[in-house]
């Protein structure tokens, strides 16, 4: 049978036995049109009269239409034939929307859960063996614990792939976009061929220390019962005191390596809460001394220290806001006894990307740019504010060359 559509110039076309054709001519005294095949090199030629095939029956049997090409796909035909009914939007009210938005709800809801309206219904959900599978049929939900209220996701591949080929792993969490009922969703990652590969996903009801060991040896349980026995030798994350501690706990001969892009990011963010922006901004003298002190991340941890209190000191402005600034930065990272000293943050444990050192004094050594953007965490916004639990955990079930889910496992990058 024979379709009429239009082109993208919106001209006719005719599609018939999966073949589409021009417009060539037409007949006015028998009122036929003739149809030229859409191919140039091709001369197969076809005729309509009052939006029917001419001999429709005979070309059938007889194969008249002679192609020397094959012939377009269904999802061709139907690709576009439905590009031309979403350009027909003229006619179309609220109204028209709301029926094929609910339309599409019903569908949803024929596939998935009913939406979670407490916690327990959450947990109950992931209980349930259908929704429950990546493709490749591995279950992707680890652990489900009910009276914790702790969900981790990820599935034999990634945990595969996180023994086998990942000696650095990158923590990260979020707070912003999270599931519904839960605090933050913690995200373990690992790096291969220039990606950070997110492995490991994690909902968690609040940041204690008790609630990160009961993730991290839950995850260490689930290798052993697949034969392996994960203790990677760098872990990457922010300055969060109780994952440091959860991490030294579970894993006392990996090295805590500090994100420097949460370590910048945290710099600043006191700047600002110190009235020091505007400072920093307009490049003034004292702006350019805080400049100077986001260099001190490519020293050796040993040099931190002194640099700041023989050099940086020496030159610092009498100013009460930036007396404020640095009691923070000694307190909490320029001393070897600070809360995050500098042998988690300075360059040492990034050699591939120090600058080289030189012969001048360590205060001109000190890189006069703000770096915000070293060894970044690649986050994966999975979640929406808005939504709700099913849909933000059903994209899971998913992978692409560049960025995977737990639905693909990682062996597909």
């Amino acid at each position: 049978m024979a379709m009429f559509i239009k082109s993208k110039r919106d001209k006719d076309i005719v599609s018939f036995t999966n073949f589409k054709y021009n417009f060539a001519s037409k007949n006015v005294s028998t009122d036929e049109i003739r149809w030229r095949c859409v191919k140039r090199t091709c001369s197969a030629t076809l005729y309509t009269s009052n939006s029917k095939v001419v001999n429709e029956e005979d070309i059938l049997i007889t194969d008249q239409l002679r192609h020397n090409h094959k012939s377009c796909s269904d999802v061709e035909i139907n690709r576009q034939i439905l590009s031309e009914n979403t350009q027909l939007t003229d006619g179309f009210t609220s109204n028209d929307f709301n029926v094929i938005r609910k339309s599409i709800y019903r569908s949803r809801r024929k596939v998935l859960p009913l939406i979670p309206t407490t916690i327990a219904e959450a947990h109950m959900a992931l209980n349930t063996p259908e929704t429950t599978f990546t493709t490749k049929n591995e279950p992707f939900v680890l652990v489900n614990d009910e009276i914790k209220n702790i969900i981790i996701f990820s599935c034999k591949t990634n945990l595969m792939f996180l023994y086998n080929v990942v000696e650095t792993i990158y923590m990260d969490d979020t707070f912003q976009f999270c599931a519904k009922f839960f605090e933050q969703m913690f995200c373990i990652h690992g790096f291969k061929n220039g990606h950070y590969i997110p492995l490991i996903f994690i909902l968690l009801p609040d940041k204690k220390y008790e609630t990160y060991v009961y993730t991290f040896k839950s995850i260490v349980n689930k290798c052993k019962e697949l034969g392996l026995v994960f203790i990677p030798k760098f872990v990457t994350i922010d300055f969060e005191k109780a994952i440091h501690l959860a991490v030294n706990e579970v894993w006392p001969s990996s090295k805590i390596v500090g994100c420097r892009f949460h370590l910048t990011q945290a710099w600043y963010r006191n700047v600002q809460k110190y009235g020091l922006a505007t400072e920093y901004q307009n490049n003034t003298s004292i702006g350019n001394w805080i400049q100077y002190t986001f260099g001190l991340i490519f020293f050796e941890p040993s040099e931190v220290s002194d640099c700041f209190t023989q050099d940086l000191m020496a030159e610092c402005l009498t100013d009460e806001k930036l007396v404020k600034y640095c009691d923070y930065l000694v307190e909490n990272y320029i001393s070897e006894d600070s809360v995050f000293s500098p042998t988690l943050w300075a360059y040492s444990q990034f050699p591939a990307l120090t600058p080289a050192h030189t012969n001048s004094k360590p205060a001109q050594q000190l890189v006069n740019v703000l770096v915000s953007t070293i060894c970044s965490l690649a986050t994966v916004n999975l979640y929406s504010k808005e939504t709700n639990f099913f849909p933000e955990y059903h994209i899971f079930n998913g992978s692409s060359p560049t960025t995977l889910h737990i639905g693909g496992g990682a062996e597909a990058l």
